[in-house]
């Protein structure tokens, strides 16, 4: 996996608008049907799946009925409450708040290293805050992370990496590079790397026990929510207001 070269040649194709709405509505079934244990007592495991949810309804309504695109009755998503918001946001790693810098340049993050490119997506995303507030940047730090991020992101890409794909991808639509080639084609890698059930992770085309479910939990939803701010930017900041 190396940092460096052109984002294009390791891109899937552009994003689906119609894909992205198959991924969301399987994600968002899997999401609600499990398998997950008779009485869910994880409290950051239930925060996840409620946050996933309503992020794939706000993003991509179901359809009428009382179905999902699944054919499966709809489970109703939690209320997204500050509770649920710091659950969530500690469990995936995310720097919800403003701080100081990992880093003493964008550049530096141009490292193949997973933790270092989660890092990178935490900056982009607490420093705009969801990408609601650019002007927090100055120009030739957004300039520079606008350099960076596409590369980051094709080298997520090459390594076949979700999590670090699916975070910087948000970090990429935060920062305005929504319509960024190598934007557009992590959001096509994340779709083609869905499993059958809906899920994302595992090594098995489908995750019959609970137990595996609860460890492609934090995954599916990362990928879930890398998906739905694609298809709708500004989907995160309004499930994540305060």
């Amino acid at each position: 996996m190396t940092a460096g070269g052109d984002a294009g040649p390791v891109t899937a194709g552009r994003w689906s608008d119609r894909a992205a709405e198959r991924a969301l509505a399987r994600g968002r079934h899997w999401l609600s049907a499990g398998p997950w244990p008779p009485a869910d007592t994880d409290a950051a495991g239930a925060a996840q799946r409620a946050v996933g949810i309503w992020l794939a309804d706000r993003s991509c309504p179901a359809p009428p009925h009382g179905q999902d695109r699944s054919g499966s009755r709809p489970t109703s998503a939690a209320p997204v409450t500050g509770g649920l918001r710091r659950q969530v946001l500690a469990a995936l790693q995310t720097a919800p708040e403003g701080g100081r810098s990992a880093f003493g340049h964008p550049f530096d993050a141009l490292r193949a290293d997973p933790a270092v490119l989660l890092r990178a997506a935490d900056e982009v995303g607490s420093a705009t805050a969801f990408g609601t507030d650019l002007g927090r940047m100055a120009d030739d730090t957004r300039s520079a992370w606008s350099e960076v991020l596409p590369i980051a992101l094709a080298t997520a890409v090459r390594g076949h990496d979700l999590d670090a794909g699916a975070a910087l991808l948000r970090a990429s639509v935060f920062l305005g590079l929504a319509d960024h080639a190598a934007t557009q084609g992590a959001g096509a890698f994340l779709t083609a790397r869905q499993r059958p059930d809906g899920g994302f992770g595992g090594a098995a085309a489908e995750a019959k026990a609970p137990g595996d479910a609860a460890v492609r939990l934090p995954l599916t939803v990362s990928c879930v929510w890398a998906l739905a701010e694609l298809r709708r930017p500004g989907v995160t900041a309004e499930a994540f207001a305060r």
